[in-house]
């Protein structure tokens, strides 16, 4: 699985905290929508032999305001 860190997120969380509620809502669902837009691009992208890097791609909310976009392949670093 490869992990992508952003830093400076502290300064984008503060700025957040600062918005409207209905603000914030719009950002994560233009947030979600955007990752399954990656994920839907990226499993057209991918080889099709056995499929299997396609299904590994996957989104998930492993917490609240995190998005990630997974793939489990083994060989999908190589795409």
């Amino acid at each position: 699985m490869i992990s992508i860190k952003i830093t400076g997120i502290e300064q984008v969380n503060s700025f957040l905290a600062r918005l409207p509620k209905n603000v914030t809502n719009e950002i994560e669902l233009a947030g979600d929508e955007f990752s399954k837009f990656v994920q839907k691009s990226a499993k057209i992208r991918a080889p099709r032999i056995t499929g299997a890097l396609a299904n590994s791609i996957t989104v998930s909310h492993p917490k609240k305001n995190r998005i990630e976009i997974n793939v489990n392949s083994p060989y999908g670093i190589f795409q």
